[in-house]
């Protein structure tokens, strides 16, 4: 996990960054179903997911 700052309000946030290399193609397949799941889900004992970035090598969460 890596903070981060939003540049429009300053406010912080969690980065989580997964290496793509690194995951098989059955990960790749369970970890779009997590980020399916996390994008529904309003719970207060859960992190929410903020956004979701992509370059060619890795996946970055921004969680609040």
């Amino acid at each position: 996990m890596r903070l981060c700052k939003s540049h429009d309000s300053d406010e912080e946030r969690a980065v989580k960054i997964i290496i793509k290399s690194r995951m098989t193609p059955k990960q790749s397949k369970m970890f779009q179903n997590e980020i399916l799941a996390l994008r529904t889900l309003d719970h207060p004992n859960i992190i929410k997911l903020f956004e979701i970035y992509e370059d060619d090598a890795k996946f970055y969460l921004v969680q609040e």
